[in-house]
């Protein structure tokens, strides 16, 4: 799903200090950011707040096989242009 006003952009690991400054700095660019994260998740909630329903939350363990299933069911619905 890419929308009109830009790229899709899928981070991992986005709850971490860099790639929440990168997602803050750079998010003009993305009409739909998707942010995994794991299990904390206090700098998604705030960018959350700032970017609204630009930003798409996914949590999931990579080292669990159905999470990982979960995430690539959930990802089916975009189409991803970059990927961090």
């Amino acid at each position: 799903m890419n929308t009109e006003k830009g790229k899709t952009l899928l981070i991992t690991g986005a709850n971490s200090q860099i790639a929440a400054s990168y997602i803050k700095e750079r998010n003009q660019e993305y009409g739909c950011i998707i942010a995994h994260y794991f299990q904390r998740c206090d700098r998604i909630d705030g960018l959350k707040n700032i970017l609204g329903n630009k930003l798409v939350p996914i949590s999931a363990d990579l080292s669990k096989k159905d999470d990982v299933e979960k995430l690539a069911g959930e990802l089916k619905n975009y189409e991803i242009d970059e990927f961090l």
